[in-house]
């Protein structure tokens, strides 16, 4: 069965707004380390927006929780913190996730409601087209060389999240299909680590 024209263009649409985000990245925060980039799928499955995470957004991120009153048991606070949040609900916090600018995904954003009031993309459907076309679009822009090659490509973590569900086994298997195998071992070392660094830290009340 072909692909619908309106899948085709939700697909090209995605891949260039991650462009723009891979370029403001680069020119307004040039020294940045970047491990991420992600399209956060809401649970409906109807909305997607890309985001970008570096180890110094997480740093500022770690130290807002600081200054909270978050402490740690044992162990360095500022590196367990960022441990933690490394990986819990990428895209919620505007201080751990870059964004872009968000005018970028009205077309795209538009293009999904249509396929939506088509019929072609279902609010919670078990099949998630949505979600497959992140990944393609994904993939595509790799092939390309969007994300770097070798060394550079395996610090970088690309897929699809959920920032009301987080990462499950069945998600790190769907990303292993897009990123080197290094790339997802030092993804399920960081998970585990972060159970540990949540059992570690002390809450404010």
């Amino acid at each position: 069965m072909a692909e619908p024209e309106l899948f085709r263009r939700i697909r090209e649409e995605l891949k260039r707004t991650v462009r723009l985000l891979l370029d403001q990245t680069r020119r307004d925060h040039p020294s940045d380390r970047v491990y991420a980039i992600l399209f956060e799928v809401d649970v409906s499955g109807t909305y997607a927006i890309r985001v970008a995470g570096s180890e110094e957004s997480l740093t500022r991120l770690a130290e807002k929780y600081v200054t909270r009153g978050y402490r740690a048991k044992s162990g360095d606070l500022l590196e367990t913190l960022r441990t933690l949040l490394r990986w819990d609900a990428p895209g919620d916090d505007r201080d751990g996730w870059y964004w872009g600018h968000q005018g970028d995904d009205a077309e795209v954003t538009r293009l999904i409601d249509q396929a939506a009031q088509a019929g072609l993309i279902q609010e919670y459907g078990e099949d998630q087209p949505l979600r497959t076309l992140c990944l393609d679009a994904l993939r595509e822009l790799d092939s390309e060389g969007a994300f770097g090659s070798g060394r550079e490509r395996e610090r970088v973590l690309i897929g699809t999240c959920c920032c009301e569900v987080g990462f499950g086994e069945e998600d790190v298997e769907k990303l292993a299909t897009l990123n080197p195998p290094r790339t997802i071992s030092r993804l399920r070392h960081e998970l585990r680590a972060a159970g540990a660094a949540d059992r570690a830290l002390i809450r404010p009340r």
